[in-house]
């Protein structure tokens, strides 16, 4: 019998629709307050995110952005692989991960030309690359601007994700060495992702009931014969599996209490449902 749960990622790629994306953290630095490092958007798991610099910039300071203000600092020479923009954020229940950026460097005290996004996860001591992360400052703020840039696989459902935008060339925007006094902006930062836990009601060729809220047993009901039970909880993982044989189940279940997503699979039709389940 196939495995159940790449027959749901099967069907939840053929329904990719239903899926639920969320903003994890963003940065519009709305004010001219330092306390505009911290998001003005975060999920629960992202409150604690804060934008700084590493390598030994300058201070940030808040000035004139791309609609409201931006954050800006000096002290980007000689900082080549050192010097960066930086945030730490949490993305434990999200996948297919995208990022969105702008960075300016103006003509008057000319910054950093040249950067590249980065990242590295609590599992990694390396930084490493983002394809397509290459980024050019200007005078302006469309030609560094990143959008919905996807990240790798990598950094999907982990505890913690590092992302840097750090300077690959001691160059100014003019092409001329960089000074110590030169400054650059970034501003519109956002991260965005799926819900792991977004699986849809899938194809409801199968008809089911069942005892909900759920105690200690699970009594379920089908049209069809069931072969095998799946329940995963809120994080997408799988908290109980189970083959079954028949069209009515009593099933002992010893499980925390909460919200948890049920899957039956039927053989004989090849198809398969999902409905919520609440255990108490």
């Amino acid at each position: 019998m196939k495995n159940f749960f790449l027959l749901l990622i099967t069907l939840w790629l053929t329904n990719a629709a239903f899926s639920q994306t969320e903003t994890l953290v963003s940065w519009s630095f709305p004010s001219s307050d330092l306390s505009d490092t911290i998001p003005d958007e975060a999920n629960l798991n992202n409150q604690l995110a804060f934008l700084s610099t590493m390598g030994g910039t300058g201070a940030i300071e808040m000035k004139n952005g791309f609609a409201t203000k931006a954050a800006q600092c000096n002290g980007w020479d000689n900082g080549i692989d050192e010097k960066a923009w930086y945030i730490r954020i949490n993305t434990a229940g999200y996948e297919n991960l995208t990022i969105s950026s702008k960075q300016q460097s103006g003509n008057t005290d000319a910054g950093p030309r040249n950067f590249k996004l980065q990242y590295r996860t609590q599992d990694m001591t390396e930084w490493m690359d983002v394809e397509n992360g290459e980024i050019l400052a200007a005078n302006d703020w469309t030609t560094s601007e990143l959008t919905n840039l996807p990240l790798p696989e990598a950094c999907n459902d982990k505890d913690q994700v590092d992302i840097r935008w750090v300077i690959t060339s001691n160059l100014d925007i003019n092409g001329d060495e960089l000074l110590p006094t030169g400054k650059t902006k970034i501003d519109d930062i956002m991260v965005v992702g799926d819900l792991l836990t977004a699986i849809p009601e899938l194809n409801n060729k199968i008809d089911i009931s069942i005892s909900n809220p759920v105690r200690n047993q699970l009594s379920l009901t089908s049209n069809h014969e069931i072969n095998k039970i799946e329940i995963y909880d809120l994080s997408g993982r799988l908290a109980l599996s189970r083959k079954v044989n028949g069209n009515n189940f009593l099933i002992d279940i010893n499980l925390k209490p909460g919200l948890y997503i049920l899957g039956v699979f039927s053989e004989k039709t090849g198809t398969a449902t999902t409905t919520k389940m609440v255990v108490q």
